[in-house]
């Protein structure tokens, strides 16, 4: 196997950060936007845009679909076990 070396584990770390939805990591991601690797910073660039985004749909949808799934399914279990 090949080893991914800085870029290829930096790069690939900045794609599952953007997926995760965790804003705690813009301000790592933030300053990897400014590596001195393009395809490190391409993909910094990239992963903190998808967090802008997903802060912008939140904001004008409300809940994440999950979240509203999550909140059914917790109110059915409680009535399910101390009733309406």
């Amino acid at each position: 196997l090949k080893r991914p070396g800085r870029q290829g584990l930096l790069r690939n770390a900045c794609v599952v950060a953007g997926n995760t939805g965790r804003h705690d990591l813009l301000p790592l991601l933030s300053r990897l936007a400014r590596d001195s690797d393009a395809v490190i910073a391409e993909h910094a660039r990239w992963a903190v845009a998808v967090l802008q985004r997903r802060d912008e749909r939140s904001a004008a949808y409300g809940p994440a679909v999950g979240e509203l799934r999550h909140s059914s399914t917790q109110q059915m279990d409680v009535q399910n076990r101390f009733g309406p």
